[in-house]
């Protein structure tokens, strides 16, 4: 009886750090799920370099604002973002993303996904 209970002990905790790495490193887990991540980050508005090839992590998004602080100081409109298919051919993948932005059209990108290091990251428009 005390085997079986350090048995299930010791299976809990692999499962709890397997878990916490995966957490910890995204970019480690199935092409569909670095998607679903890139594309929720983009409606939180939130950088994540961590789901991003190397080529791709030290690019900024945009060129640095010049707008004096009354201009910037505006309140972001909401942006609505859709993941869409994705395809994965061997060590590479592909996923659409709709975006839209209130006042603005409608866009959907084709983004590149890759194994780079073993981990799945977006790398550019495909």
């Amino acid at each position: 009886m005390r085997f079986t209970a350090v048995g299930i002990a010791a299976t809990a905790l692999v499962a709890v750090v397997c878990s916490s790495t995966a957490a910890a490193n995204p970019g480690s887990v199935d092409p569909a799920t670095v998607a679903r991540e890139y594309v929720e980050a983009i409606k939180g508005g939130e950088s994540r370099p961590d789901l991003l090839c190397a080529a791709e992590a030290g690019v900024p998004d945009e060129e640095p604002s010049t707008d004096s602080p009354e201009e910037s100081a505006t309140v972001p409109q909401a942006v609505q973002a859709t993941l869409g298919a994705v395809e994965v051919k061997g060590d590479e993948a592909t996923f659409d993303v709709t975006v839209s932005q209130a006042g603005e059209d409608t866009t959907t990108t084709k983004h590149r996904l890759i194994k780079e290091g073993g981990a799945w990251k977006v790398c550019g428009p495909a």
